[in-house]
């Protein structure tokens, strides 16, 4: 009878754990006996908790296509949006912990949610593991071409003088989103908590994912927004919008005309967004191990290194404890920035 229920496909663990994690050999092979090692079927999912558009669908499915060669499995993506990307995230934690399902995390749904008066329904330290980080990157922040806006500062006196706030676009509890919520607060020019001091009045149109905002931004619905710099490349060399500044704490190689928000008036400006790979807390450790390795190796290959430059996005540290060590920091800044800096409050 045990022996039917292995070869049905029960993992087993002591056969994987004498594996080295950095071998090279094809993950899905099989150890004497014919016992099979993960994965021994396929495919493999990866949940993008965003629609099909935006920064993150395109980093989730150039990292399952290149970790499916990697692992010799195919892995699907599966999007699904909502919540800034906490709906896919608890979605993707009632599978089961058995390295079949992973997930693309990111700032909005693994630091950022936790900071917000909604709780996620999750806790990211407790209930994933983190296998290392996909993406460091620049926001920048966004006019239509036609624009009278050129600087951050022209941002600031026309929405100090006009009657109604200007009009903006996000994706809550996006990069992009805090980006918008601390330019507000810092560009009033006085602590939040001092009688009288308000934000800079811009009023925000929510958005699922980020690959509509660019569009209605060109259209016309809205006026500004703050959108991670590879979404906006084809447009802004198409002449279609107008980048007035970038949330990075150095220029942009690809945009060195564009001044940072901490050039701009803003000292000590920065917000990035940024991505990586998990699965749920529970996952074998020698599966947790082979697909560490794994990424390890796709994110030092020169097809991942070349398209990450030519989408301007930074190649980050390597390995699940960069990753691990990122989360717990962005998770603190926000919650830091979100309760004490009165972020969202109004």
């Amino acid at each position: 009878m045990r022996r039917r229920a292995c070869l049905s496909g029960c993992l087993k663990l002591h056969a994987l754990s004498l594996l080295s994690p950095l071998a090279t050999m094809a993950v899905h092979a099989q150890p004497q006996g014919g016992e099979a090692v993960w994965p021994e079927r396929e495919p493999l999912r990866l949940v993008v908790p965003f629609p099909v558009g935006g920064t993150s669908d395109r980093i989730g499915r150039r990292a399952a296509d290149l970790l499916g060669r990697e692992i010799g499995q195919r892995i699907l993506v599966d999007n699904i949006g909502g919540g800034g990307g906490s709906v896919g995230v608890a979605q993707a934690l009632r599978q089961p912990a058995d390295g079949y399902t992973l997930i693309l995390g990111g700032i909005g749904q693994n630091a950022i949610a936790h900071a917000l008066p909604a709780p996620p329904g999750y806790d990211s330290r407790r209930d994933l593991i983190a296998l290392g980080l996909l993406h460091v990157g620049a926001n920048v922040l966004l006019v239509r071409a036609d624009s009278p806006l050129r600087r951050l500062e022209d941002l600031i006196a026309e929405a100090r003088r006009r009657p109604d706030p200007i009009q903006y676009a996000y994706t809550p509890a996006s990069s992009g989103h805090m980006a918008m919520e601390l330019l507000r607060r810092e560009a009033a020019r006085c602590p939040m908590t001092q009688p009288g001091c308000s934000a800079l009045p811009l009023a925000g149109q929510p958005y699922r994912g980020g690959g509509r905002l660019l569009q209605d931004l060109i259209d016309g619905r809205v006026a500004l927004l703050f959108v991670n710099l590879d979404s906006a490349l084809a447009d802004l060399r198409a002449g279609r919008v107008r980048a007035l500044a970038v949330s990075s704490a150095r220029r942009h190689p690809l945009l060195p005309e564009v001044s940072t928000l901490a050039e701009s008036g803003l000292p000590g400006f920065e917000v990035l967004s940024w991505s990586g790979l998990m699965v749920a807390r529970g996952t074998p450790a020698p599966v947790v191990e082979r697909l560490e390795a794994a990424l390890r190796r796709v994110m030092a290959s020169t097809e991942m290194q070349r398209a990450m430059q030519a989408d301007g996005l930074t190649l980050p540290p390597a390995g699940a404890e960069a990753h691990a060590q990122l989360l717990a920091r962005e998770i603190t800044r926000w919650q830091r920035l979100v309760h004490d800096g009165g972020i969202m409050s109004d």
